[in-house]
């Protein structure tokens, strides 16, 4: 008996990844993902569109010899398919695994939605719509992958990526701030971008900015000072010379 049907032999269904959740979403029931499971589908979301049967075997037997690592990546394929039957969520096609085209993955489409507000205009205001977007993607990029997909090595890169969004999101958020006026908001999203990074020296140079807006001196000193102090440790390095003056002659 085939493992996995290649054509129209089962019905497609819509199904939603969530890979920060460790879930998938069929017809509106959640299935929380075992941690093979997760790591499967992830690695052909996020790797590559289409893995052969070596390459995913290693992945996640990496210690598993030949036919091995291949036959217990058929076992958990054929597992997860029964869990989700009748949709399809991966199908096996020209000796080759790949996610069927109706699951939608949460890193995807975060992706798709901070590259569609980063081509508004500079200096203009984000649409509502994009503003929830990002918030969404924002609030869930902030987690990171869940325990679950915690310490696997060829995670790693990804989970970098994920920082990398995050702070592209939250970037656009306090771009759309400034334009708007809202030194609040524009707080509010640069102290996140500090939390993730606080040597992030536009983040900063924001968030001071703001606080100082506010009437907030104290508040912007000790933005400032631990920015200074990541600075230090983490590079060896200073805050900028102009940001430096801005502090002390508002605080003076």
């Amino acid at each position: 008996m085939a493992l996995l049907h290649s054509g129209a032999e089962r019905r497609a269904c819509s199904l939603e990844l969530r890979l920060l959740d460790g879930t998938v979403v069929h017809d509106g029931t959640v299935v929380e993902l075992t941690r093979r499971e997760a790591e499967l589908l992830a690695a052909l979301a996020l790797v590559e569109r289409r893995l052969t049967s070596d390459v995913l075997s290693d992945l996640l037997w990496p210690d598993a010899v030949g036919a091995r690592g291949r036959n217990s990546l058929k076992v958990h394929v054929s597992r997860l398919r029964a869990r989700l039957a009748p949709a399809l969520v991966v199908r096996f096609t020209d000796e080759t695994y790949r996610l069927d085209d109706g699951v939608a993955v949460d890193v995807r489409l975060f992706e798709q939605a901070i590259a569609a507000a980063a081509l508004v205009v500079t200096g203009q205001r984000l649409p509502a719509a994009h503003c929830d977007a990002l918030l969404r993607a924002a609030s869930k990029l902030a987690g990171g992958f869940p325990s679950a997909l915690a310490g696997i090595d060829w995670i790693a890169p990804f989970e970098a990526r994920l920082g990398e969004l995050h702070r592209d999101g939250m970037l656009l958020l306090a771009r759309d701030a400034q334009v708007r006026g809202d030194v609040e908001a524009l707080l509010i999203h640069t102290k996140r971008m500090l939390a993730c990074d606080p040597c992030d020296e536009v983040a900063c140079d924001w968030a001071v900015g703001a606080a100082l807006a506010t009437g907030d001196r104290i508040g912007a000193l000790r933005i400032y000072r631990l920015h200074e102090r990541a600075l230090a440790e983490e590079l060896g390095a200073s805050p900028a010379a102009r940001l430096r003056a801005t502090v002390l002659a508002a605080t003076a």
